[in-house]
Formats: C-alpha cells, structure tokens, sequence
C-alpha cells in the first residue's frame, strides 16, 4: 500500500488550506500510467476508490495521519486517466478521533462524497 500511497503523492498538482475554516484544497492528476489503473479495468481505466481514500489522506496531512474509519463513502461516477480531480476537505470532529468531510469532483461533476475518521501515525521513536 506505500508503493500506492507514494504514487498518488507524485500526482498532486496543487493544494491549499484555509486557517479559518479549517478546510484544505487539493487537485490530483493521474497520467495513464499510473499504477493503480493497471488491471482495473483493461481497455477502460478507471481510478480505484482506494487511490482516491488515499488521495484525501495526503491531501490533509501527507501521510500524518492514518485512516481509523469510512464512516460513509459513495464514489458517484468514475475517474478517468488524465482528468483533475479536485479534492474538497472540511473538519467534522468526532468523540473518537478527528473527522473530516470530503467532496471530489471532475470538472465540476461530484464524483465522490466521503466521511472519514483518522488517527494520529504513531511516532517511530515507540
């Protein structure tokens, strides 16, 4: 899953944050050849739903975080090779870890809703 992870790292194109709101910002492109459209599905690429989970966690801490939960998740049309996808964080605290809202679109087409909870990476030094 590192392998994945980094190779969705090296397809960010942009990302900002937002110190009021708490919100974050990030697009992604993923060229033709990137390793998570191998074999899903030959002849019709189509970005898996791990790649674009993988994406939001970059996106809010860049690896400090790990995933703990998928409170919900509906991915509401595909993701093709070479689209920006665009990646719409806001908080949503949780009693049981930090919680964050997550919006994905394509050209201004929702293709993703997501509702995540994290948890801190522990420290390597433990």
């Amino acid at each position: 899953m590192r392998s994945l992870f980094a190779a969705v790292r090296d397809c960010l194109v942009s990302r900002s944050g937002d110190n009021s709101s708490g919100g974050i910002t990030a697009e992604y492109r993923f060229p033709e050849g990137f390793i998570g459209f191998a074999g899903h599905f030959p002849g019709n690429p189509v970005l898996p739903g791990i790649a674009q989970i993988l994406a939001v966690l970059h996106a809010i801490s860049n690896g400090r975080q790990r995933l703990h939960a998928i409170k919900s998740c509906k991915f509401l049309r595909p993701v093709l090779p070479e689209e920006t996808l665009l990646i719409r964080l806001t908080p949503a605290g949780q009693a049981d870890g930090l919680g964050v809202h997550a919006s994905l679109s394509v050209s201004g087409e929702q293709c993703a809703v997501m509702r995540l909870i994290l948890s801190p990476t522990p420290s390597e030094d433990n």
